[in-house]
């Protein structure tokens, strides 16, 4: 039974973050694709102003795959001009030896290995982006209560509408209602550690360079941040510790928090100078077992969440979400019903295995990391020396950090 409040479209996107929000411009953006109706759906309102006063402690880094994508978006422009600060330079090394590699976009022929932008920037720009097509209907702020499966499915609205599609897109994060509405299967486990994340400033510059440390406690990353392109003391960390460790340093006073995280960077940035609130993530590994079912489709963090300690998980959504509108893209040219489960399967295909490869190659790190065994210790280092010595090794870890292996 319909009401004169029911909603149908050829695509619902659930989420309107930063994945869900580039899928609704993608589409709305192509010509391929632009005849299609979309309604994107989220429990937040629209999001078009941010805090140019403040820094936001949730901040992504963002490859130069993800910022082509962003800026097939429309989105990317926008985003630069709010702000957006390119790292050139990236030293990763060992807390418990003396292996290190540091990577330089001089050596990749780029101006930058890539930017770190605030989260709630990327937002505003994208949906400033979406505010101005018309074929993308945003029904925000609402929740999503309830969903009748099948071929066309449909979506029930807290507000009693519903929404009818052809495809249901998930984007609606880590803890995705539509995941668990429609009874995908996960694999998923803790890893009995917390992010700390907060904005510091630091006594020294941050060069634009991206510096990282690992210790047998966790990895800890500086992140540079800037004002205007000139400012280059304020960082953003992002400090995974093992859980009782972490809750003790996020009950200590700032100044005692402050010289926590410079010891722990070996004050290679001199003294923290202030911190801003702290805020603390428990960190867990996920995986869909399937990413699609018939008329639905996972992405982004909906299908896999990732350990924070190499800043790929929001990267890998976003590669999500190109591949899955190119398969839009290829089904329309075909005049393939967008639900038809040949065009989910080639998306599955092509993004599942990297995202499992990835998420595996994260697990090595973090036990490699995260071992005091002599030996462990020894093939780190001298992994890491090996690697930094070898201008072509760095250059395929680099090229794949930057998205050039992925489906981006």
């Amino acid at each position: 039974m319909t009401t004169s409040a029911d909603v149908h479209v050829d695509i619902a996107i659930v989420g309107a973050g930063i994945v869900g929000a580039t899928l609704a411009s993608l589409l709305a953006g192509s010509e391929i694709t632009a005849g299609l109706s979309v309604a994107l759906i989220d429990k937040q309102a629209s999001q078009l102003d941010v805090d140019l006063e403040h820094f936001d402690p949730r901040v992504v880094a963002l490859s130069p795959a993800s910022q082509t994508i962003l800026k097939t978006a429309g989105a990317w422009d926008e985003i630069t001009s709010m702000r957006a600060c390119a790292y050139r330079r990236m030293y990763v090394w060992d807390a418990d030896g003396t292996g290190h590699i540091a990577f330089d976009a001089r050596d990749m022929r780029q101006d930058a290995l890539g930017h770190i932008c605030e989260n709630s920037v990327v937002v505003a720009a994208l949906n400033r982006a979406l505010s101005e097509v018309p074929n993308v209907h945003q029904l925000r702020p609402v929740d999503v209560v309830g969903l009748i499966s099948g071929d066309e499915p449909r979506l029930l609205l807290a507000d009693g509408r519903s929404v009818s599609s052809k495809l249901v897109l998930a984007a609606d994060g880590a803890h995705s209602e539509i995941r668990r509405l429609a009874g995908f299967d996960m694999r998923e486990w803790h890893y009995q550690h917390h992010a700390i994340v907060t904005t510091l400033e630091t006594e020294h510059s941050h060069e634009f360079c991206a510096w990282q440390r690992f210790s047998t406690d966790g990895p800890l990353a500086y992140l540079p941040l800037s004002r205007n392109g000139t400012d280059d003391r304020s960082v953003s960390i992002v400090w995974s510790l093992r859980s009782g460790v972490a809750k003790k340093n996020m009950a200590l006073k700032d100044s005692a928090f402050c010289e926590a995280a410079a010891v722990a960077m070996e004050k290679r940035l001199g003294n923290i100078k202030k911190c801003d609130t702290r805020v603390s993530v428990p960190l867990m590994q996920r995986s869909a077992r399937q990413y699609i079912k018939p008329g639905v489709a996972l992405v982004g963090d909906a299908a896999h969440t990732i350990h924070p300690l190499a800043g790929q998980g929001l990267n890998l959504g976003l590669y999500d979400a190109h591949t899955i509108v190119a398969q839009i893209q290829r089904a329309t040219q075909r005049k393939l019903p967008l639900n038809d489960m040949s065009v989910l399967r080639r998306y599955e295909r092509a993004r599942q295995p990297e995202n499992l490869m990835a998420m595996a190659a994260m697990e090595g790190f973090k036990q490699t990391f995260g071992s005091d065994n002599i030996f462990v210790r020894w093939a780190r280092n001298t992994g890491l020396n090996v690697v930094d010595q070898h201008f072509f090794l760095k250059r395929v870890f680099a090229q794949v950090a930057a998205g050039r292996s992925s489906g981006g």
